[in-house]
């Protein structure tokens, strides 16, 4: 099928007949996994919109270009393909609504700040229609623009769960990567509104052990991702951005 197609790109007149051809071949190679030709076909596809595609072609393209930043852990990127294409879905022949739907907001919690998620995912309608059929998905965004950490928590376990049996994030383990920068994501979040909080006190928030946060905020702060420090004798997190507030 694949041999057919390339031999139909020979005679293909224009970007958009060739963009037609050049989606499904982009198919076969993300159903591969293989992430190198995924690259130098998608780059081709870029190439062909801005050389003439039309609309629908753009807006399709953005699933695509979404798809492989989730496959090579570009969250951020992932993220503003498919909210700039969520209310103009047209791309059903490669990925259903629902999975779309779950992506975006996967990507965009990891990725975008909190004025965006209030913006374009919290109440977006497209994003409302779908999401209480995706098990979990609603709570896990709901509950970390709520900031209600320990309800976080416990759907994060299962959306983890969710992800780690996906092709998109099995490939080369991208889970491991999504989970943990979901994690550092969620502390940023807490620690931003304290320039003192009590270790008890934030592993109370998330419904975790004392033992659990220490290491995980400790492995955090030597690698540079947080701006904090631990008092291990007064068992404190001290912020070590800007004056906040004191808990």
């Amino acid at each position: 099928a694949e041999e057919v197609l390339w031999d139909a790109l020979l005679t293909a007149v224009g970007p958009n007949w060739k963009l037609e051809i050049y989606f499904e071949i982009l198919q076969m190679t993300i159903s591969k996994l293989e992430i190198q030709s995924v690259k130098k076909d998608i780059e081709i596809c870029n190439e062909l919109v801005n050389n003439g595609g039309d609309w629908e072609k753009k807006n399709k393209l953005k699933v695509y270009n979404g798809v492989v930043a989730i496959m090579t852990w570009e969250y951020k990127k992932a993220s503003d393909y498919f909210l700039d294409s969520v209310a103009t879905f047209s791309c059903s022949e490669f990925i259903d609504f629902w999975l779309f739907i779950f992506y975006t907001v996967l990507s965009s919690l990891v990725a975008q700040d909190r004025a965006t998620l209030k913006a374009k995912v919290v109440h977006n309608p497209e994003i409302l229609s779908v999401i209480w059929d995706i098990p979990n998905l609603k709570a896990y965004l709901e509950s970390f623009f709520r900031c209600d950490y320990k309800t976080f928590y416990l759907n994060f376990c299962e959306v983890s769960d969710r992800i780690k049996k996906d092709k998109y994030f099995q490939l080369n383990k991208n889970y491991l990567f999504y989970i943990k920068e979901m994690r550092l994501v969620a502390y940023k979040q807490f620690l931003e509104s304290y320039k003192s909080v009590t270790i008890k006190s934030m592993a109370y928030n998330f419904g975790v052990s004392i033992e659990f946060i220490d290491k995980e905020l400790s492995a955090f702060i030597a690698a540079g991702k947080l701006a904090c420090v631990i008092d291990k004798v007064e068992g404190v997190i001290e912020s070590t951005r800007g004056d906040k507030r004191v808990e």
